[in-house]
């Protein structure tokens, strides 16, 4: 038995006893009216008190039930109105809770999105949040079917691929690098690692012996050495010319042949062909069916190694992304603003296009409600309502005293 029913319980058993007390009274001092003139006055006290008690204990059980299982008229009063203590129950919250009037000074100074910014921006509700998050990734995640899963992610990685214009895509590309004049970097980068390999000495060396190795032994390694000296000198010299000159034919015919490249891939048939059958090789790889069948396992097993660690890099990025947010959504004040306007006039709409499924929705719950909805009620506000029972009896008995006061004085 929970506790409301006890205090009801409890509070029954009080307005009960005083209803046989005064009973009780009223039945000893009937029969020693001779013993005192004081008695009758106890009497009348009783019997009023009795009547009282009586009166407001039928009123108070007619509320929720038939007394004494008496169908008596009037009485079983929420049961019988039932649907018209739904439709008026509607009515009332809607006219009074939901009105236009009603919402808009409540929602005047509710600044629920700066708050919860603010809120959210502490430190330990930051952490309280990520902890709550991370909780309940690992539910979330082994709630879903590996193998289904993976078989959705590799899917989805296929139709991106099968969508891909990789001829196209090369182009745009190489488009942006040489906009950006990025592939005469790489030219002259390349050419600088020529020219650093020809200055290192052991490499030097390996040249010079092969150039001898390769030559007629009827020449002089010393004639050798210095052609090979010279040969070497000029292409460092060659190189240093193109590093040095934007205008060099070299970087010139580099040029020209990356945008030819460009070109070609944007529209020669040939080359989107042999793009198409790249990808589509690359695709029928068993590496890459193994890692694309594979996905969603990696992804799992490497989200929950790194839940599992004490120091989660994902905790770590989902805290912090959470501070930022929270810092930056509250540096820009004028737009919070209009946010929470934007929202509180929303709400406020809804809630009007809708007050009558509101009501329709009170009023179909509480008429819909099974027998023991007097019960459900009598155990909300019965302990109350046994007051009534208690006042009743004591005021009905001081009434019953007064007036029999009266009678004697008028009497007299």
């Amino acid at each position: 038995m929970d506790d409301s029913k006890k205090e009801l319980l409890k509070m029954k058993r009080v307005a009960t006893g005083l209803l046989i007390g005064m009973a009780i009274l009223f039945f000893i001092t009937s029969g020693f009216l001779w013993l005192h003139p004081v008695v009758e006055y106890i009497r009348a006290f009783a019997e009023a008190g009795m009547v009282g008690a009586l009166a407001d204990w039928f009123a108070v059980v007619a509320l929720f039930k038939h007394p004494l299982g008496l169908p008596i008229p009037h009485t079983n009063l929420i049961r019988k109105n039932q649907a018209s203590i739904g439709r008026n129950l509607g009515r009332f919250v809607t006219d009074n809770f939901l009105s236009k009037e009603t919402l808009n000074e409540k929602l005047e100074n509710w600044h629920f999105l700066e708050g919860s910014l603010i809120w959210l921006k502490e430190e330990a509700n930051a952490q309280f949040i990520t902890k709550q998050i991370t909780q309940f990734l690992p539910e979330l995640i082994y709630s879903l079917d590996e193998v289904e899963m993976n078989e959705i992610l590799k899917k989805q990685v296929h139709d991106f691929l099968d969508g891909v214009d990789l001829a196209y895509l090369g182009s745009e590309i190489l488009n942006y690098v040489v906009a950006k004049n990025e592939h005469q970097k790489f030219l002259l980068k390349i050419i600088q690692q020529l020219s650093e390999y020809l200055k290192d000495p052991q490499n030097l060396k390996w040249i010079y012996t092969k150039v001898r190795d390769k030559s007629p032994k009827i020449i002089p390694s010393s004639i050798d050495d210095m052609y090979t000296k010279a040969f070497i000198e000029a292409i460092i010299e060659w190189i240093e010319n193109i590093k040095k000159d934007s205008k060099h034919p070299i970087r010139e015919e580099f040029q020209k042949v990356s945008l030819e490249l460009i070109f070609k891939l944007k529209n020669s048939e040939e080359l989107k062909n042999k793009s198409e059958l790249l990808k589509q090789d690359f695709m029928q790889n068993a590496i890459v069916q193994n890692y694309t069948s594979r996905i969603w396992t990696f992804i799992k097993d490497l989200i929950m190694k790194d839940l599992t660690s004490k120091e989660s890099v994902l905790k770590v990025h989902i805290y912090n992304s959470i501070i930022a947010f929270a810092n930056r959504t509250l540096a820009d004040k004028d737009n919070i603003l209009k946010i929470e306007n934007w929202l509180k006039d929303k709400i406020i709409s809804i809630i009007q296009v809708n007050k009558q499924w509101f009501a329709d929705y009170i009023s179909h719950t509480v008429s819909n409600w099974n027998e023991d909805v007097s019960d459900k009620i009598e155990l909300q506000v019965g302990r109350d309502l046994q007051f009534i029972r208690i006042n009743g009896t004591l005021v009905g008995g001081t009434v019953g005293l007064l007036i029999h006061i009266a009678e004697k004085v008028f009497s007299i």
